[in-house]
Formats: C-alpha cells, structure tokens, sequence
C-alpha cells in the first residue's frame, strides 16, 4: 500500500500539501493544476487517506449509525441492507446499533464518532431530543417510521400512521361481510401505533373488536399459537384475526388447523408488515405493506449526499408515505355472510 511521502514525492509537493488536497481542507492557497496533479499521483499509487486521520482533519466520521431492534425478521433484514447500500453508495460505514441503547446513540453524537443517525424506534418523535441536545450542526438525524400522531419537527423524517393501515385492513376485512374482528396485540405496549389505529378503524366501520394479549413474545410464532388457544375459548368468536406482527398471524394459522379450522373457510387472519417471504406461507397471507424501504431509497441518498459539505442540508425532509394493503388468500367472506352494501 502507498503512503503519503510517496504521493508528495510523485507530485512534486510537501506531504503537508498532499494532506490538504485529498482532505479538502485548506487549499485555498493551492493551485487547481497542483491539486490536479496530487489527485492523479494518489489514484496512480492507489493511495488512501487514512479513515482516522482525515476524521481528525475534517471532522467527520464517514460512519452512519442505523438504530434498529435485533431481529431475526425478514422485514428487518431487508432494511438492514437497503440502509447498508445506500451509506456504502454515499462513501460511508454503517454501524447496527441497538435501537433500546439510547445512551450509546448520545454517546456516538457527543463523541462525534457518528455523521448520522438512522432512527427507527418507536415512536420516531422521540428523535428531536437527539438533535436537540447532543448533535452537532454538521450531524444529522434521520426519523424513519410510524408515528403515534406527532410528526418530528427537529429531524430529518419519513414517515407513515398505522392508522391507515389498519383502516386499509379493516375496510378489506367489512367488505367480505365480517363484523366481528380480534386483533392480536402480543405483549409489547411499547409500539401502540397499530392498537389504536385498530380501535380506531373498528369504531369508524362499526365492527365489533376484541383485544387478545399473551404472556410472552419472544418465540413470536409461538405468541400466535397461545393467543389463538385464548381466542378459541371466547363465548363468541371473531370470524377474522387481524396480527401486530405476520409472525403471530403464521402462529395463529397454525393453531387454527391444529383445532380442526380451516382458513380462511372458518375464520379469515390477517398480518402487518410486508416482506418477500410471506407470499409463500399457507395459505399466502394478506397482509399491509409498510414503506420502510421507499423511505430510505427516497430520503438517504439526498442527505448523505450534501453532508459532508460545509452548508449541509439546507431545511428538514418531512415526508408522509402510504402504506398498500396486500391481498391474498388468508382473508376471504365468512360462510355464510352477505356482503354489505356500501
């Protein structure tokens, strides 16, 4: 690997002069025909600053922290690359931070070990304190998410309201001609976007809703399996599940047929959150297609690109997104049921 006295010794120049062109910083008094000249020395002997020492120089870390939950989920892994790629494609590192280790995040802004932050936890507000108490001007923060009703107003945002993909799922589900609905929570009180949006939609279409909880969620499918085992013992029971997660939905599906049900004949389950592998479930789920990966598409290449300039981004990105409602043959009209009118 080439060093710096090389590069100055091909080029003809100090390697002081070599730092400040290839650092950018500090040529004010250096010729474009010298600069020129140092770039083509250094692409020649394939020389690379050192990440650390043009951190100290520059001020930047050319890293970007993506919070997310550590999960086995499909959905999850897909964001994981999409935000790896686009970083590497804008020239910076990513580093997986757990989205619960709040004071890492501070930790990483204060000791300007990080350009950006990706955040994903719930709910996504909760960013603007990050930006507001421990960001540097030349740092930012980048909201990607559902809200529960309060946008971010100090960070970067993309972001969606389970309410419309529960008002989506439920319109589906009272078009078959079910008036009767469970929705399956978990035990996780700390994301309530897709509860309320539930008991919103159930108001506004006149369905009648029940809540099932359970114990644990760890094993997520497992959940699926003992909150339908609770489910099953209610006086009347819901023609159609509606799940928090498609892993509760997979679970649920499983006990149904394990108590002789057949779905969607006997009772219609749904899921949230889209991802490659649910279309090959039995039957193939439908389910509701959150915008995770059209937001980092649509938001990150724009603020990694002008980050490192001295102006930055010159106002906040604050983008709504839709969220689709994904139909397959999981849901279907309860027997004997008409369906409504309007």
């Amino acid at each position: 690997m080439s060093t710096l006295s090389a590069v100055a010794a091909s080029a003809g120049v100090s390697p002081s002069t070599v730092s400040r062109v290839l650092n950018g910083k500090g040529t004010g008094f250096i010729s474009e025909a010298t600069a020129e000249r140092v770039r083509q020395a250094a692409d020649e002997l394939g020389y690379r600053p050192s990440a650390a020492a043009r951190s100290l120089v520059t001020g930047y870390s050319n890293t970007v922290a993506f919070c997310c939950t550590p999960t086995y989920d499909s959905a999850m892994a897909e964001l994981v690359r999409a935000v790896h790629d686009v970083t590497k494609s804008a020239g910076y590192h990513m580093l997986l931070v757990d989205s619960d280790d709040i004071d890492e995040l501070r930790q990483l802004l204060v000791e300007r070990r990080v350009d950006a932050i990706v955040w994903t936890h719930y709910p996504i507000h909760e960013a603007d304190a990050l930006t507001e108490h421990f960001a540097a001007p030349h740092q930012a923060v980048i909201a990607v998410g559902e809200i529960n009703g309060e946008v971010p107003g100090r960070v970067h945002s993309a972001y969606w309201d389970d309410c419309q993909g529960m008002h989506l799922l439920l319109e589906h589900l009272r078009g078959l001609g079910h008036s009767h609905v469970a929705y399956l929570g978990g035990c996780h009180p700390g994301n309530a976007s897709k509860l309320l949006g539930f008991e919103h939609a159930r108001s506004e279409l006149g369905l009648r809703g029940d809540v099932i909880w359970c114990a644990d969620e760890t094993d997520r499918i497992g959940a699926g399996v003992a909150m339908v085992s609770e489910l099953l013992g209610l006086r009347e029971r819901p023609t159609a599940l509606v799940a928090r997660h498609n892993d509760f939905a997979l679970g649920a599906i499983r006990a149904l047929e394990d108590a002789g049900l057949v779905v969607p004949d006997d009772i219609s389950v749904a899921g949230y959150h889209e991802s490659w592998d649910i279309a090959h479930s039995r039957p193939p789920l439908t389910t509701v297609r959150t915008p995770e990966l059209d937001a980092v598409s649509r938001v990150l290449p724009d603020i990694l690109g002008v980050l490192g300039h001295a102006a930055g981004p010159e106002e906040l990105t604050s983008l709504r997104l839709d969220l689709q409602l994904v139909v397959r043959q999981s849901t279907s009209a309860p027997r004997g049921a008409k369906t409504p009118k309007g």
